[in-house]
């Protein structure tokens, strides 16, 4: 992969990467040899897969029409374009890095599967995610093909196509600008898994983002990021993965006052 970046260093001269990844039969992971306050991997904006008021307007158009809630939707439509547009793409050798499917996220569960968790918040979200990929394919994005507003070249994009961006973003993009900002894939930064002591961290520098150390790190030790206080809901929902004994897990109890009520009475007059 850092091979493949040098098209990206050559022609902006503006990646700089400190850290080396493993080899190929290892899974994602970053390593590095660094002291605190070192910057492992800078990304100039050029390199950040994200967009902005002068992407397509076309894809704006698009983007327009997705809730807020479903930020990495949004996201992901920009990613289908760079993927659409092959080699001709700025982020061509990251796209043909990313995974075919993302393991562990529950939207690629069979239906077995998904009722298997038997934990209701997270299969109706899931459902919640399923039905709007559908109606948004189906009411939005078949209507495209032929039109003027089609910003994938006449290629059609389906379901399946959108819930595979869906996931990509979802659990590898970051919003280093803020929550009221588009996300962004950070190709190499992407890399870094997720620990809630991690020793590393994504800061905002200057015309781009930097992977900075927070600490000591010594050779071979993983480059781990926080991806939030998440529960493991968001956790599962999103990456694919729970943290055991998760400090960040909340459990919603609801009460009745007035059964209360009732209950402390009946106990009363016995």
């Amino acid at each position: 992969f850092v091979r493949r970046t040098n098209t990206w260093k050559n022609r902006d001269k503006g990646v700089s990467v400190a850290a080396f990844v493993e080899p190929p039969a290892a899974r994602r992971r970053l390593q590095a040899i660094t002291q605190p306050g070192s910057r492992l991997i800078e990304l100039p904006r050029s390199c950040q897969l994200t967009f902005d008021e002068a992407s397509d307007a076309r894809v704006l158009a698009l983007i327009q029409q997705v809730p807020e809630e479903l930020w990495g939707a949004k996201l992901a439509l920009q990613l289908l374009t760079q993927r659409v547009a092959g080699p001709a793409s700025h982020f061509a050798a990251y796209i043909s890095l990313l995974p075919v499917g993302v393991a562990g996220v529950p939207m690629f569960f069979p239906r077995e599967a998904l009722e298997a968790i038997e934990y209701p918040p997270v299969v109706e979200q899931v459902k919640k995610r399923g039905r709007w990929l559908h109606r948004f394919s189906l009411d939005v994005l078949a209507q495209l093909p032929g039109s003027a507003a089609d910003p994938f070249d006449g290629v059609t994009v389906d379901t399946n196509s959108l819930g595979w961006a869906l996931a990509v973003v979802t659990s590898r993009a970051f919003r280093v600008a803020g929550p009221a900002a588009p996300a962004a894939l950070l190709p190499l930064i992407d890399m870094a898994n997720h620990s809630f002591q991690p020793n590393c961290e994504v800061v905002p520098v200057p015309g781009g983002v930097a992977m900075v150390a927070k600490q000591q790190i010594a050779a071979g030790e993983p480059l781990l990021l926080c991806y939030g206080k998440l529960s493991n809901d968001f956790l599962l929902m999103d990456y694919g993965f729970v943290v055991p004994d998760n400090e960040h897990d909340r459990v919603a109890l609801r009460f009745d006052i007035e059964m209360v009520k009732v209950r402390g009475v009946a106990e009363c007059s016995w």
